[in-house]
């Protein structure tokens, strides 16, 4: 396991999954694919702007380099 994966996994394992009306800037936001105890986490990103339910989150991606979302 790499070193970022390793930190991904130790920080995600640290925090509480939260509804996204509690979100605020600054919160690391995981996700991932699969179910019930088979659930990874591939992917980390942190909230930048929160509007309400919504939000925007900055991550980067090895494809398209460092980019911001908004949450679906």
């Amino acid at each position: 396991m790499s070193s970022i994966a390793m930190f991904i996994y130790k920080m995600n394992s640290k925090g509480r999954e939260i509804s996204k009306v509690e979100i605020r800037e600054g919160d690391l936001v995981f996700y991932g694919g699969g179910s019930g105890r088979e659930q990874t986490v591939n992917h980390v990103g942190m909230v930048i702007s929160v509007n309400k339910a919504d939000f925007e989150f900055i991550h980067s991606s090895t494809s398209k380099g460092i980019s911001t979302n908004k949450s679906a």
